[in-house]
Order: C-alpha cells, then sequence, then structure tokens
C-alpha cells in the first residue's frame, strides 16, 4: 500500500514494495486491492516481491514495518536512512488512511528537505 500511495501522490513510480514473508509472485490480497480501489488506486495487479539485501543497497530511503530490532540481519545495516511504520492492521481501510497519512507525511519532509529524494521500498 505504502509504495503505491507514494507513487500515486508523486507520479514518480519510484518507490517499491517488498516483505520479509510473502510467496513471491503471489498476488495482493484481495482486501488489500480492495481498499486501494476505493481511494481509486489499483493494485490488483501486483505481485509479492521477497526483501532483499541488493533492493535495500539499492534505496536511498528505506520504510520497515517491522521493530528494527524484529529485522533479519541483512537488513541491519540499513536502519540509518529508514523509519519503521507500526501499524494497527485490525481495519484495512483504517491501516490504509494511516499508511496514506505516513505517506505525505514523508513526502513533506521530503519536499521540505527534511530528508532526501526517497524511495520507500
Amino acid at each position: 500500500m505504502a509504495a503505491a500511495i507514494y507513487n500515486n501522490l508523486t507520479t514518480t513510480g519510484g518507490a517499491l514494495s517488498a516483505g520479509l514473508n510473502v510467496y513471491v509472485g503471489a498476488p495482493v490480497s484481495v482486501e488489500a486491492a480492495e481498499s486501494m480501489k476505493r481511494i481509486g488506486i489499483d493494485i490488483s495487479q501486483n505481485t509479492c516481491q521477497l526483501a532483499s539485501a541488493a533492493m535495500a543497497s539499492s534505496a536511498e530511503y528505506l520504510v520497515f514495518f517491522e521493530q528494527f530490532d524484529q529485522l533479519p540481519d541483512f537488513l541491519q545495516e540499513y536502519t540509518e536512512n529508514s523509519e519503521c511504520w507500526l501499524l494497527d492492521v485490525t481495519d484495512i481501510d483504517a491501516t490504509r488512511d494511516d499508511i496514506r497519512h505516513r505517506v505525505e507525511n514523508l513526502i513533506e519532509r521530503q519536499r521540505s528537505g527534511q530528508l532526501t529524494e526517497d524511495m520507500v521500498r
């Protein structure tokens, strides 16, 4: 959701999404796709990607949805140019709205010079 929202708001297409516990190539959940569709963003054709050290090393900025101390070793070195977004995922639309707010804040910090050009991955 975060990458799709970022790309929609910035029209850069620069953000990628990847997870740690995913089936590579599996479609996004129906619930997530329907929730995003309700705000005009189509992710129904997106598929799951596995986070990798190569992907992390090419990013200028990372957003993790895990506590830093819960990240696998290969991601530990990237915590300086990153942040953690811990979410309440009990309601998909509320989670989406929380992510959108955080992405908007990230974009504002980027535009105001508080962050370098970000790649949310």
